[in-house]
């Protein structure tokens, strides 16, 4: 088979041809490649992968949470509404919704658009274009906020309306009583203020 899937893995293979692969809205899927990579996809997300170049992967809609083991001779890259996005040693978020793009690091570094007018995106660096052309808004946000959703810990607060939209409660993943437990007691903690999750302040990209 071309895609191995178990549980909501994926495995794809070198000799498979090129794969569109899409879940429904609510339902997540991993992918792992044939380099140790790993792509988990969030519900209403399509991507593209050819085993030919498995490091290169066309986001087309959704959101998906990359894991990337890094190859400086072989850089991944990912490509998603006009954009062309270059790890460093990463894991990263990238959305995108219709022609608007948010790209957040957690780990690592991206490096957005590379050329002589590249963004260069740290951990806890989020970058958002509203559509093509438009100008991007670099934010500030959690690095442990950022892809929460692929594990069901949530950790934003004061969310936008559409990041609600797109993580659901009722479609995390099932966790076991005691990782509920110990997900109830973050909560509480960050209820309390000794976490600071996903407070972001914008900030627009001047001309150089």
């Amino acid at each position: 088979a071309a895609i191995a899937v178990v549980g909501g893995w994926a495995v794809l293979d070198r000799d498979s041809p090129a794969q569109q692969i899409a879940t429904a809205p609510g339902v997540h899927r991993t992918i792992e490649l044939a380099d140790g990579s790993r792509l988990a996809l969030n519900g209403a997300t399509r991507v593209t992968i050819d085993p030919d170049t498995p490091r290169h992967v066309v986001l087309e809609q959704g959101e998906a949470r990359f894991g990337v083991r890094h190859d400086a001779s072989d850089p991944f890259v990912v490509l998603s509404g006009g954009a062309r996005l270059v790890d460093a040693g990463t894991v990263f978020n990238v959305v995108q919704d219709g022609d608007a793009l948010e790209v957040a690091v957690a780990e690592g570094a991206v490096i957005y658009q590379p050329g002589p007018d590249e963004v260069r995106l740290a951990p806890g660096d989020t970058l958002r274009r509203p559509g093509k052309g438009a100008k991007p808004v670099l934010a500030k946000a959690s690095p442990q906020a950022i892809g929460s959703w692929a594990t069901g810990e949530l950790y934003y607060d004061n969310p936008a309306p559409d990041q609600v939209a797109r993580h659901p409660p009722d479609h995390a993943p099932h966790r076991d009583r005691d990782q509920h437990a110990h997900e109830a007691e973050q909560r509480t903690a960050r209820q309390q203020g000794e976490h600071d999750p996903y407070r972001m302040q914008a900030d627009p990209i001047t001309d150089k």
